[in-house]
């Protein structure tokens, strides 16, 4: 993203806030925070992926302003592909208006980074675009990363209507300078609209639909400027294996993606107590395209994501509660193309199959509680069960990797008003058990790209653990504006012996 597409969204995102701070809700700033900060509001995420469900999703404005820090340290990372060691700076806009019959919200996100000892990639977005990526044995030093989010939306009611629209847009700028030394730029805009119809069984329930449209893109350049020691280049394709044939000195790649969405929802009107219920869709195909070969596709993803959300929520005046059943389904295809003899660098594309595939199946279930014993204090538990299911195959040669778990999970949290102050604390623990991985390696191994599959097999084959808990102090300076300071710490420890400890903090305002 160039400066000036920068600084017209940042000055763009300054005048949409500017009028959202004019506005003020009828309550003051701790009853706006404690609206927002109720778990009931999010109970059922998936309902709010379309923006036209996002008109009511709380009863006051409310708008924060904050600054962070993140720091995270690992013995051994769960990825090696992403780092051990990072530390990043930020600052967050975020925003919700509402008045009468439109509701507007936005963010606004800006962080700077480093990121320690990346190894086996040299490819931003790792966790979107694998297994195409490049890699080197070498990786490792420090990477700088920079991140720009903007996104904003708004919603229009009236009688039993409701429109709505959202966009996104992310950046990402990471380099190193040593070799070998990626430069990646990304760019990812997200663009949906939906609408909701409150007369559904004599006007007690809410039905809606929308669609969304999305484009990814980035360059991926690697240059080495010790001349006399230059490592191999790999393009990974899955599983350990690289397409062989233009391994070596083509390090100059771009990515180009583009894709759709689909939900449905069916929610109470409220405040109405009943059931939930959305089921989504995604589609998203990447091309990844070697720019040093007369712009040669080499591969092609093929994404897929089905989800489907149901529960039932009881509001009462002390004690609200629901239960929740998620299933979610994503399938990952790749497709490497196939070249003939090269006539003046011009390779013809003769062929292509699919190789690559991979499978993941979730299913959960949750039990939620929100007790209110008094106008000062809101107490809130959850508990759930997963069953997690991760299959990737290669075609030729054959392999396999297959994992399945357990996971369990645990998540309180509690608010106390007292005068001018709010104080908020949370505790969660997942705990994942019944771990099993079974791995087939055909065909000659590729060894100086097999340690992340061996990383990956002993991770999901192990029990491990995640614990965190977090912290936050509000006072209000006056009935409309408050300034807070929050932290939290999460740990988490796997494959017996290793861990990893993340620190976040942050202060800031809210109005």
């Amino acid at each position: 993203m160039d400066k000036k597409t920068v600084h017209f969204l940042m000055a763009l995102s300054l005048v949409a806030f500017g009028h959202v701070a004019s506005a003020k809700a009828a309550d003051d700033v701790v009853e706006r925070q404690v609206d927002h900060r109720s778990d009931t509001r999010s109970w059922f995420p998936e309902i709010y992926r379309n923006p036209a469900m996002q008109w009511n999703r709380y009863r006051y404005s409310l708008n924060r302003l904050s600054a962070a820090y993140t720091n995270s340290r690992a013995t051994l990372p769960q990825q090696l592909e992403c780092g051990d060691k990072a530390a990043v700076v930020g600052g967050d806009i975020d925003a919700f208006l509402r008045k009468k019959k439109v509701s507007l919200w936005g963010t606004a996100h800006y962080t700077n980074g480093k990121a320690h000892h990346i190894r086996y990639n040299e490819t931003t977005d790792f966790d979107l675009l694998y297994p195409y990526v490049m890699a080197d044995t070498i990786g490792g030093g420090v990477s700088r990363k920079e991140t720009y989010d903007f996104m904003g939306g708004f919603a229009y009611h009236k009688d039993k209507w409701t429109v709505g629209v959202e966009g996104r847009y992310t950046a990402r700028l990471e380099y190193r300078t040593v070799d070998p030394r990626p430069k990646n730029l990304t760019g990812y805009l997200q663009v949906k609209t939906g609408m909701g119809w409150s007369g559904l069984f004599n006007g007690t329930y809410e039905g809606g639909l929308s669609v969304g449209f999305r484009r990814y893109k980035q360059t991926n350049t690697l240059e080495f400027y010790n001349e006399t020691s230059r490592p191999a280049v790999y393009h990974l394709t899955g599983l350990g294996m690289d397409y062989y044939r233009f391994r070596g000195s083509y390090t100059s790649t771009y990515y180009k993606g583009l894709g759709w969405d689909a939900t449905m929802e069916l929610r109470p009107v409220a405040p109405r107590n009943g059931v939930y219920a959305s089921l989504s869709y995604r589609s998203l195909s990447i091309e990844n395209i070697i720019s040093d070969l007369n712009e040669l596709p080499l591969t092609k993803l093929e994404l897929r994501h089905q989800g489907f959300e149901t529960g039932y929520l009881h509001k009462g005046q002390t004690c609200t509660w629901g239960v929740r059943m998620t299933e979610s389904y994503s399938e990952r295809r790749g497709i490497e193309n196939i070249f003939g003899s090269a006539q003046d660098n011009i390779y013809p594309q003769i062929a292509s199959g699919r190789q690559y595939q991979e499978n993941r199946w979730n299913l959960s279930g949750a039990l939620l509680c929100q007790y209110r014993p008094s106008g000062t204090a809101v107490y809130d538990f959850s508990l759930s069960q997963h069953y997690r299911h991760i299959r990737k195959t290669y075609a030729e040669p054959w392999r396999k990797m297959a994992s399945s778990a357990q996971a369990s999970a645990l998540s309180l949290k509690g608010m106390w008003r007292m005068k001018r102050w709010l104080l908020q604390t949370s505790a969660h623990l997942d705990y994942t058990w019944n771990s099993r991985c079974s791995m087939i390696l055909n065909g000659n191994a590729n060894e100086s790209m097999m340690a992340p599959v061996y990383h990956r097999h002993a991770f999901y084959g192990n029990n491990r653990y995640d614990a965190g808990l977090r912290a936050e102090v509000n006072y209000a300076v006056n009935r409309h504006y408050s300034v807070f300071v929050a932290s939290g710490w999460d740990y988490a420890h796997y494959m017996k012996t290793e861990h990893n400890s993340l620190l976040h903090l942050s202060l800031g305002m809210e109005f």
